[in-house]
This record gives structure tokens, sequence and C-alpha cells, in this order.
């Protein structure tokens, strides 16, 4: 354990934002235990790390930021749930569960990412239409307290802290490790066919995606206008969950395609990969590299667009399980060797929930292409252009109680921009952007994901937020009375989670947390 020191280091996250903080380094809890203390004498703000895969400085803050090591270990498969530590990596994870015939409801995209951070970001994958995100399959979780009390978390035991500490951001204390409960694998060998149905324009990808996503729903017989309980999300059988999404490039036309994919058994089949869904071949890697340049990217979706998916036609596709369900491994890989090479690798995303009316999916394609539409016009006021937009359903998870979730209490298209450039860390013109998007969703009803980058005016935040922040202010001023644990990204963008004596942002009539 480094200890002691007041040495500061400079730390960087996902998307290159440099955050100067005291580093510890922990093996074990007694460790972690002593490093609050440590910070807590000293009057430091505290911040929980693990792999490093935040977009923006959630896990950074000036203080002292404490590095888990250790903390890894999966147990094994039993009546169909699974116990990882905090510092667990995903591919790990999920090689364990594939060797006992259960999957993962929710996989995140990359395999560097660990347990401790997607779990305090309730994070979402191309299956959240059927199963939606993390939290919704976490059966119990052991929680450490500043005070160094550690406790057993479930909905049944410690519920105020279970909900807080899934999706809390590390706020309430630390993550010690996480039981899953897992989706059952009838195949002997788990692959995924794709289907990718052409478009062309905004229009067109709204009701594309919202037809699919209605009729998926009315398969899996789900009543309309409830939100989706626990049940009925872990409920969904291994053949039935689809992963549903689109994918816009931002070109003269808007073309783009929605994927349909499902878990088909693989053992006798021959794959027909996509080469989107082989992170570790060279062409992956190479078509990651073409994609940060301007001209060899128009190249690149040129061929897409009219060789490898033509207008008018559906392809099929059949992945490797782990290719498929780890695509960014390669850009994350790419990212790494361009910034051992000295290159900054700047990237940000941005992600906004636009709400679904239930039983109205003409007015929800709309709405959709409304927002799409307005993106395009601010996009064009700030003179960017980002390279594609990616589109998701995430179902209401109202009856879990997850204070700051963006799916809480409304159900809705998670739209997802990108930018990035191997010569620049910074984007001030797509900063701007992003936070007038900010506003402007925040006018239909709907929420900035806190997942990724987010920017935006804090009053906005809050108010989108407003009942989460106040119920984890309540959960704050019981478990961490003294206000120890801030991220940089907390005192930026959320004030009254900033500071103990910060007053609590009401807003009559806003959407809860």
């Amino acid at each position: 354990m480094v200890s002691g020191a007041d040495k500061r280091v400079e730390f960087v996250a996902y998307s290159a934002q440099t955050v100067s903080g005291r580093l510890r380094e922990v093996y074990t809890e007694a460790e972690l235990l002593a490093c609050v203390q440590e910070a807590q004498a000293a009057g430091w703000t505290v911040t929980f790390r693990g792999g490093g895969m935040a977009f923006d400085t959630h896990a950074l803050n000036d203080g002292m930021v404490i590095q888990l090591r250790g903390f890894d270990e999966i147990g094994d498969v039993v009546d169909g749930t699974i116990t990882v530590g905090a510092n667990a990596r995903w591919d790990a994870i999920l090689e364990k569960t594939c060797a006992s015939g259960h999957l993962p409801y929710v996989l995140v995209s990359t395999e560097y990412a660990t347990v401790g951070g997607t779990i305090s970001a309730d994070s979402l994958s191309r299956f959240s239409p059927s199963c939606g995100k993390e939290g919704n399959h976490v059966e119990r979780l052991r929680f450490m307290k500043v005070d160094g009390t550690v406790l057993e978390c479930s909905r049944e035991e410690n519920s105020e802290v279970f909900r807080g500490a899934v999706n809390g951001f590390g706020l309430l204390g630390a993550v010690l490790s996480v039981t899953y409960r897992l989706m059952p694998a009838p195949f002997a060998k788990v692959v995924v066919k794709t289907d990718f149905d052409r478009f062309r324009g905004l229009r067109s990808l709204a009701t594309k995606l919202v037809t699919a996503v209605d009729e998926h729903h009315a398969e899996l017989r789900r009543p309309e206008g409830v939100p989706a309980s626990r049940k009925a999300l872990g409920d969904v059988p291994v053949g039935d969950a689809r992963a549903i999404s689109a994918v816009v490039y931002m070109n003269a036309q808007r073309d783009g395609f929605v994927m349909r994919s499902s878990y088909i058994e693989g053992k006798d089949l021959a794959l027909e990969p996509c080469p989107f869904h082989r992170p570790k071949s060279f062409l992956h890697r190479a078509l990651q590299v073409l994609a940060l340049f301007d001209v060899t990217r128009r190249i690149g979706y040129w061929y897409i667009l009219n060789v490898y998916l033509p207008l008018g036609k559906v392809k099929h596709a059949t992945d490797d399980l782990f290719g498929y369900s780890f695509f960014q491994g390669g850009n994350d890989a790419v990212r790494r060797a361009g910034r051992s090479h000295g290159f900054a690798m700047g990237i940000i995303q941005q992600t906004f929930v636009v709400p679904r009316t239930a039983g109205d999916s003409a007015g929800t394609a709309e709405r959709l292409a409304a927002f799409l539409e307005c993106a395009e016009t601010v996009f064009e006021r700030h003179r960017v252009s980002p390279p594609l937009i990616d589109v998701l359903y995430l179902p209401n998870d109202m009856q879990e109680g997850f204070p700051l979730s963006s799916s809480y209490g409304v159900s809705g298209y998670a739209i997802t921009v990108t930018f990035e450039h191997p010569f620049t860390p910074r984007f001030p013109k797509e900063e701007a952007a992003f936070a007038e998007l900010a506003e402007e969703v925040a006018k239909i009803g709907g929420r900035v994901h806190l997942v990724k980058n987010v920017f935006a005016a804090p009053a906005t935040l809050e108010k989108m937020y407003a009942q989460g922040v106040e119920t984890m202010r309540g959960l704050k001023r019981d478990l961490d009375p003294h206000w120890t644990l801030r991220s940089d990204f907390v005192k930026r963008l959320f004030p009254s989670l900033a500071e103990k004596d910060g007053a609590a942002v009401r807003h009559p009539g806003a959407a809860g947390g």
C-alpha cells in the first residue's frame, strides 16, 4: 500500500480529462479503511477507482484517489448466481459463467471494465431493451461505510443503502463485492446472431427502431405503461432476449441500420462474423485507426453503406459471444496504444434519454425524430459533426428506486453521440453543443444519462434528478456524515451532493430521480 506521502499524481480519465490528486493503492479491506481514515484526518476528499474506464471524472478528485488492487475474486456459480469482487473484470466473469451454462443479463461493451465501476453506474447494454440495466439483476452486495462498518445489502436487508449504492457513483461508500442473478443458457455454445436492417434518414431510424422495440415487448407480453419489474426483467429466457439498437452515420443522407441480435446455439454453426464484432483482429483495429480521420472515415462509410450493406438489404451475421459482447475492446486497445506513443486520443461521449409515451408509438417516434433533428441543428450551429450516433431503448426501472438512474420513472430512447480525435484532448465546441442539447432534452421531460461524459448546467441536472439528489443527500448524511466521498464529477455538476451544507435543490414538478 502506498501511504503517508503527500505526493500528487496526474490522473487521466478515459476521455483524457486530467485531475491531480494523491494516489493510494489498497489490496485489503483493512488498507482501504486506513486510507479513508487518513483522508478524513487530513481533511481530504476521497474517490474510489478500479479499472479506470469511466469516461468522465467519476472516479477522480483532487483529494485522495484510492486505487483498488486485488478485490478481484470470482466465485463459483451457485443456484444461478455468482459473487464477484469489486475489481473483477467482466471478461473473466463471462468466461466463468459460460463454463457453467449461464450468462450475465447485462454486459458492458469492454472487457477492461470492473464490477465496482459498472454497478456504481448501473450500466446498460445492447440487451437492455429486454433485460433492463445491470442493477436490475443484482441480488445483494457487500458495502463498506466510511467508518469501516461492512453491511450486507439487498432489496430486503439494508435496502436503502442497496438502492443508493447501485448507480450511486461511489458517493456513499465502497462496494466490496456483488452477487448477480444469471441467465440460464441451455446451449452447448452460445453465439450471437444479428440482423442489420438498412434505413435512410432520421425519421426512418425513429420509425424502424420504435416499431422493433414495440414488437419485441408485445412478444414478451409486457403491459403498456407499467414499469418493468425486476422479476419481468430477470425472467427473459435466453432465446427471447433481444439486443435492439440503431446506428446512424452522419453522412449527407443520414444512412444507418437497425440491429436486432439474439443468442443462439452455435455448436455446429459456421460463424459469419461482422467486422465490428472482432475486436482482437487486425482488420478491426485498422478500421478503428482509419475512423479517427475524416477522409478515411468517409471512405469507410461509403464501403459499409454501398458494399457491405446496400440500401434496401437486410444482412445477417453470427459472431463469437466474446467478440460481440466486448466489441469496444479494439477501440480501447487502439486508444491505449496511441496514448503510450504520445497521442492525445481525445474522445467525448454523451447520452440523452428521450422519453417514450406508452401506447403511442407514432408519438414516440415523432419525439425521437424531432430530437435527432434538433441535434443536427445544434451541431450545425456549433460547426461540429459527430461521426455517428447510436440509439437504444431503456425500460422504466422506477420499481427499483435507484436514485440517480436515468430511467427512474422514465422509459425512453438513449441517444449516444461521440466525438473523437487523435491529436487533441479538448473539444470546446462539442462540449458547448452537448450543453445546449441537455437543455433541449430537459424541455421534453428527458434526461442526460450520467454514466458517460456530462456537459450540462448544474441547475438543469439537479432539476432532472431532483428526487434522486434529495434521496442521496439524506443517505450521505447517514452514511458519510463528514462528506468525505466526493468526485470531481460531482463537484462540477451536482453542487448539492458535493457540499455538506449545500441546500438540496427543489423544483416543483421536476422529474423524479
